[in-house]
């Protein structure tokens, strides 16, 4: 994993974690591919992160998004690898089920805004 794709998962884990979420694994790989972040909700729900980083020093970052970065491919690429997780750790899921968020972080000129869109599958 690349540097900026390491601190944007620092900053989704610290503002999950503040929110009252148990981050429960970090760059879980399967056969598939990988996971950024797998934590449990405070209702006790699975949520697997998708964490999309878009860097720019240039503070010319409107005409971009890091939600550009999720296409319809890797969304479903990302659901088999949860599916798979999920298949796995069945006494996980049970109650409450799981569902996938996506956190869209974009970092400029220093500073980070974060957008978190829950269950985008």
């Amino acid at each position: 994993m690349d540097n900026i794709g390491a601190k944007g998962e620092d900053i989704a884990a610290r503002y999950l974690t503040k929110r009252g979420y148990q981050i429960l694994r970090r760059n879980y790989w399967t056969k598939f591919g990988e996971i950024d972040l797998i934590c449990k909700d405070p209702t006790g729900t699975l949520i697997f992160i998708e964490v999309k980083t878009l860097v720019s020093d240039l503070g010319t970052i409107d005409r971009l998004s890091p939600e550009d970065n999720m296409s319809r491919w890797k969304l479903h690429k990302l659901q088999r690898i949860c599916q798979f997780f999920a298949n796995r750790y069945t006494t996980l899921v049970e109650r409450n089920g799981w569902q996938i968020d996506l956190i869209a972080i974009t970092i400029d000129q220093g500073t980070s805004k974060l957008k978190h869109y829950r269950n985008i599958y």
